[in-house]
């Protein structure tokens, strides 16, 4: 049975009582002011506070002089990008709207997730040429049906549409999925999987967006590719982080 047609009651729900919350399905009544109700809204976690400047690593303690350095890793080994943060914790409502979004394209979580992203992208003060989403490989997009990530940033810049660019960078290796895996074998898992075209790339500052961060594997590889490239600047953006 193909995966949309275990949503045929919500999307029948969402034609006879519009305005039901994105996350749990409760009703919010007429003409409602958010995609989520009250208590979906409260169990979205955003990443605040101090964060390595370059990864976007939250710190979970921080003492007077550190805020806002550099972690470890990035200390030891740079990470490919100018600059990386995530939005939220893949938890709670988040993790609820991202899952129906990738497995399920339930109606109304793009838009929930394009809510909850909103104003915190300006805040970020980047400057880029496109917005990239990252890739799925032609067997993976072919079985889903969709690029989650293309929803996701026409969601959450519906103003610069004509920014995103799904040709510059595509995904060659159809690598078995990373869930599961280890940090070492994630790294192995998607190693060479991205190409990156210099025409399209060289001179040119790139938004990359996907929808989590685990252990930044997928990410590195994708950025690499586009360092590669000639690309001037990466910022690499991130839906959620699982910590």
């Amino acid at each position: 049975m193909p995966p949309w047609t275990t949503d045929i009651p919500y999307r029948i729900l969402d034609i006879v009582l519009p305005g039901r919350c994105a996350g749990c399905k409760q009703y919010l009544g007429l003409n409602p002011g958010s995609p989520l109700c009250p208590a979906c809204e409260e169990a979205s976690h955003p990443i605040e506070g101090s964060l390595c400047r370059r990864c976007g690593t939250p710190f979970e303690f921080i003492h007077e002089g550190t805020r806002d350095h550099l972690c470890g890793p990035c200390l030891i080994a740079p990470s490919p990008w100018d600059e990386a943060r995530s939005l939220y914790y893949y938890k709670g409502t988040v993790r609820e709207l991202i899952h129906n979004l990738k497995f399920k394209k339930r109606p109304g979580a793009t838009v929930a997730l394009a809510h909850l992203a909103m104003g915190k992208i300006l805040m970020l003060g980047w400057e880029y040429d496109i917005i990239v989403p990252m890739p799925l490989s032609g067997r993976r997009l072919r079985q889903r049906g969709f690029n989650q990530c293309l929803e996701l940033a026409r969601g959450i810049f519906p103003a610069e549409r004509d920014k995103i660019d799904v040709f510059s960078l595509v995904k060659v290796r159809d690598n078995p999925p990373q869930s599961g895996l280890a940090k070492r074998e994630r790294l192995k898992n998607v190693k060479n999987a991205f190409k990156a075209l210099p025409g399209r790339i060289k001179g040119r500052k790139i938004l990359l967006l996907d929808d989590i961060y685990t252990t930044g594997a997928t990410a590195k590889e994708a950025a690499g590719a586009l360092r590669r490239a000639g690309a001037r600047a990466i910022y690499m953006l991130t839906f959620a982080r699982v910590l």
